[in-house]
């Protein structure tokens, strides 16, 4: 079998067979076309023919410092599920923090005519600068920041910084901290200084830090350093730490020392450990997004090998993160135990579909709520921007925008996840193939074309029976003259959220069978009209309404079961399906009430206000 008779199986050309197997740019329907026929077929490419024709291999050499780490782990992980996806193999090499070893790797590699090379760093030396230098193929770099490569790396600055605000929030003052080599500037030297930094930012001393750096990131040093620290500083409240796993350690000398955690003294880790979740009390710590590094990596190493033309300045993109407040900070007292997280739907459940003023009675209620103790967020399928004059209203903590992609907390972003480039571009050429209308949702910007305008006037003035709550928004909106730009003005922009209507739910057929498997197709179909027409929304499998009240319960340290939800539409599903308690409104779909442990009166009937009463919110 060939390349040849793999073009004829699939209709497509050679050359196009060609690029899908080397990674190259493809459309996605034709990589979709091509895949089943390799995957039926199970064609793969002669490895030495290749190597002889171009000198390279579709392979990707990766450098890690130690496999048996839970964050190498997720970032293998990230990697290859972008290199699976453009048919390159993952070379693993496995250094145990041996320098030696490491260059050994960089050059065997490059002798094994690799494509290219991702190196999990961890110490930056004269050696390996000058060996990363002369490297004959692309690499890429996580976790640190060296000069003059690709990197991908995370804040670990700024998250050692918040994690140390969060104990100094809670009264800490007599901090210690446990630390690592400083060979290493992200674990060693950047978390430090965070922690410093945070103490300056209170009025303390961020010099006279207590701290002591362990040999290694175990359990065992966690413990003897915690045990140190004891000696030197008994009347110590709070302790940071370099990783979870050295908290691990200090835990059990702390508890051996007598003293209760998250009451006399405060405990916090680096890294998200699955073992944070199950000790007692739960470990604060901070989350980076290992696996998306991978991805990062991963995508930049691509783009390096398809664009090698691409010179300029050398990329480097560093990644978020998040706190995870799980008790050892600061137990709950039993008087925090009934406050709650309330998630409210906008259109449709907090004010009628397409309005921006909440009604008098419901803003009064929110407020009662929130002197209450409870918290208050906006849970919608609306932008940043649509939703964002809602959030002036000084009872709301935060927002789930655009159907869980992008996700605020007490002023801090926790998710910003837009849907991929050709991710958008393919599922769009897909619908409007079929004469599907969109509208394109950015975080601060809507693009539409002036057909779906008309189509939301024309279903209004054929036929005055109610819509549902997101047609009837859109309809409503465009009538008001709400600002969508055109789609000529599209440039680009990072989408959240694309909204669809099509005449018959048929014209969906091309766009499922291709996107079924990355995007939830939220519809909505207009029965109450004889044209069938079918709206809805197109929601990243990568998140939805529910993910995005996990990760507000994870930043602040809450369950699940803390959490009450207000819905009245069928894509607030996944939002109502991990409430504590889950309320639809008396206006809402079939299909949620019958999913919701509760009914409240209508949106048209002070249903917020009333329900709050009812549960004894207020």
């Amino acid at each position: 079998m060939t390349i040849s008779d793999i073009a004829k199986m699939a209709g497509v050309s050679s050359a196009a067979v060609s690029r899908y197997l080397n990674g190259g740019p493809l459309s996605e329907q034709k990589r979709a076309i091509i895949r089943e026929v390799v995957e039926k077929t199970g064609y793969r490419p002669d490895t030495t023919a290749q190597t002889l024709r171009t000198g390279k291999v579709n392979q990707i050499g990766v450098i890690a410092p130690s496999i048996g780490s839970q964050s190498v782990g997720q970032l293998t992980a990230g990697i290859a599920s972008e290199l699976d996806a453009r048919n390159y193999l993952l070379l693993l090499g496995n250094t145990e923090l041996d320098a030696q070893r490491e260059l050994g790797y960089l050059n065997a590699m490059q002798r094994n005519h690799v494509a290219g090379i991702i190196l999990l760093g961890s110490y930056y030396t004269p050696q390996l600068a000058q060996a990363l230098k002369n490297c004959s193929v692309p690499v890429v770099v996580t976790g640190q920041r060296f000069p003059e490569v690709a990197c991908v790396y995370n804040d670990d600055h700024t998250a050692a910084r918040e994690l140390t605000q969060r104990m100094l929030e809670h009264g800490r003052r007599r901090i210690v901290y446990i630390g690592g080599s400083e060979r290493d500037d992200a674990t060693g030297i950047q978390r430090r200084e965070g922690v410093q930094d945070a103490l300056r930012d209170a009025g303390l001393d961020g010099d006279q830090l207590p701290r002591i750096c362990c040999n290694a990131f175990t359990v065992e040093e966690g413990q003897r350093c915690m045990q140190e620290l004891l000696t030197r500083c008994p009347f110590l409240d709070g302790v940071v730490c370099v990783t979870d796993t050295v908290a691990f350690g200090a835990m059990h000398a702390l508890k051996q020392a007598g003293r209760q955690i998250g009451r006399d003294v405060g405990l916090a880790g680096i890294g998200d450990s699955w073992v944070g979740g199950v000790v007692e009390p739960g470990l604060t710590t901070v989350r980076f997004y290992q696996k998306q590094v991978g991805v990062e990596a991963a995508r930049m190493l691509l783009q390096m090998l398809e664009h090698p033309e691409n010179g300029g300045p050398v990329r480097q993109t560093t990644l978020g993160y998040s706190v995870v407040d799980r008790g050892s900070i600061r137990i709950k007292e039993e008087d925090d135990m009934d406050h709650r997280l309330i998630f409210l739907d906008i259109d449709g459940t907090l004010l009628p579909p397409g309005d921006m003023l909440i009604p008098e009675s419901t803003l009064a209620a929110l407020d009662c709520a929130k002197a209450n103790g409870h918290k208050l967020f906006l849970c919608t399928g609306r932008n940043h921007r649509m939703t964002e004059p809602l959030l002036r209203h000084g009872c709301f903590a935060g927002a789930v925008c655009s159907a869980g992609g992008y996700v605020l907390c007490d002023g801090k972003t926790l998710v910003d996840i837009p849907m991929e480039p050709q991710q958008a571009e393919g599922v769009r050429a897909a619908l409007e193939r079929h004469g599907v209308e969109c509208t394109l949702e950015a975080r601060d910007a809507t693009f539409g074309g002036a057909k779906m305008t008309q189509r939301w006037s024309f279903i209004h003035q054929k036929n005055g029976a109610p819509l549902n709550s997101e047609a009837e928004r859109w309809r409503k909106a465009m009538e008001d003259g709400m600002s969508m730009l055109p789609l000529s003005d599209y440039k680009g922009e990072p989408l959240y959220k694309i909204v669809f209507i099509a005449d018959h739910e048929s014209d969906l057929a091309e766009a499922k069978r291709l996107y079924a498997d990355q995007f939830v197709f939220c519809e909505s179909k207009l029965d109450n009209l004889t044209d069938g027409f079918v709206n809805g929304e197109l929601i990243n499998r990568k998140f939805d309404k529910g993910t995005g009240i996990k990760a507000i319960c994870d930043h602040l340290g809450c369950t699940l079961a803390d959490t009450i939800g207000f819905g009245d539409s069928d894509n607030d599903l996944q939002m109502t399906d991990v409430a504590g308690i889950s309320v639809c409104m008396a206006n809402g779909s079939e299909t949620l009430k019958k999913r919701c442990d509760r009914i409240a009166p209508s949106v048209y009937e002070d249903g917020i206000a009333k329900e709050f009463k009812a549960l004894g919110l207020i």
